[in-house]
Order: structure tokens, then sequence, then C-alpha cells
């Protein structure tokens, strides 16, 4: 898997092993399946808008930061359209606050 999708599995699994999680630890404080946590960091299986928000605030994390890694993962590569990309950061981090 490339692109947002590829940088996002690679980080998830990095993120999670550094903070010591397994995938069922990460999948109940995110309120996903730990099937969803394995195929994401497998490379198998796209993110929804809110299957990512859900798994960032169960690692205690605001999407627009881990927008900002990715980007920085990719080597600075946004998709064909940065303007949408910020929209998507403004849309999550709309989100999340009403979750709060």
């Amino acid at each position: 898997m490339e692109g947002i999708d590829g940088a996002f599995s690679k980080w998830l699994r990095r993120e999670r092993n550094h903070r010591r999680m397994t995938q069922p630890e990460l999948a109940y404080r995110g309120g996903v399946s730990g099937s969803v946590i394995a195929n994401i960091e497998g490379g198998h299986q796209k993110v929804s808008l809110s299957t990512f928000c859900s798994i960032i605030q169960g690692l205690g994390l605001k999407p627009s930061d881990v927008l900002g890694l990715l980007y920085s993962d990719m080597g600075n590569k946004l998709p064909n359209k940065e303007k949408d990309l910020k929209d998507i950061t403004k849309q999550i981090s709309e989100i999340l606050e009403t979750w709060q």
C-alpha cells in the first residue's frame, strides 16, 4: 500500500509498539475490532475517516498532529490537492472537538 494509507499503516505499528500497546488494547481504546488494527498495520485495509479518528483518539493524539507526522514520513509529498488535505485535517479536528 502506498501514499497516505501506507504511511499510516507503518506509523501506526511503530507508534503502537512505542507505547507498548497490543493490537487488542489499541482496538479496545479506539472502539474498533482487533482485526481492523491488524489489517491496517499489515497494509491490507484502507482507513476510513471515522476509523482514523477512532484509532487516533485511542492513542490519545490529535488527528491534525498525526497528519503532520504522516506528511513528514511521506517525504513532504502532499496528495494531488493540498487544499483537500487541509480541509480534511480541519474536519477531523472539528469531529474530535465534538467528542470531548
